[in-house]
């Protein structure tokens, strides 16, 4: 039992150490290439479990995770009254990223995508980008039985609901510097010939 205390203890220490912590602080121009990627990430579905996805810098070394904020169980500390999941502020260098997989979490039991992702997202030096609500949908598959051939992702639009968080949550957001561009689905390269 001890063993299985300090083997969950370092998974979640690991998972906190390599994933991307939010952002609310304002940009106050120390870092003139680094910007903000403002998404929400959501989730639709019965069963619950832990979000993330993976993601990178394209023509770039950066590399990151992306968490929605929940409990080990997968209860969601939702950010929306009527909706599973967070509004993230990330502040990463400047450029063009993609979503490559996302993962499924809860305890010591781990799905992750069974193809490669390819959603790209851009942040602009300086700037607060809003990129849309990326959802994840488990529909009402028990993904610990069934396994996670049912998930779905989708890119949706929220942004007066998010500007709506963002100006009761964040007061810091300077909305002269902030810009709207879209989650786009991408073919991934990897099933190209």
């Amino acid at each position: 039992m001890l063993i299985r205390a300090i083997c969950l203890s370092l998974v979640a220490l690991i998972a906190a150490c390599s994933s991307v912590q939010p952002s609310s602080q304002a940009l106050d121009g120390s870092r003139p290439n680094t910007g903000v990627a403002v998404m929400a990430l959501t989730k639709s579905g019965f069963d619950p479990w832990i979000v993330s996805y993976s993601f990178e810098q394209i023509g770039g070394d950066y590399r990151g995770t992306l968490e929605i904020e929940s409990e080990m169980d997968g209860r969601i500390h939702s950010d929306y009254p009527q909706l599973q999941g967070n509004l993230q502020l990330i502040e990463l260098p400047a450029g063009d990223y993609r979503i490559t997989a996302w993962e499924l979490r809860r305890w010591m039991t781990v799905r992750r995508s069974n193809v490669p992702l390819d959603i790209r997202f851009r942040v602009y030096p300086e700037k607060y980008t809003y990129a849309g609500e990326l959802n994840l949908d488990t529909g009402n598959a028990r993904i610990l039985e069934e396994g996670s051939s049912g998930v779905s992702l989708r890119v949706k639009a929220g942004a007066e609901r998010d500007i709506q968080y963002i100006q009761r949550n964040h007061p810091g957001v300077d909305f002269r510097r902030f810009r709207m561009r879209q989650m786009e689905f991408h073919l991934p390269t990897a099933t190209v010939q």
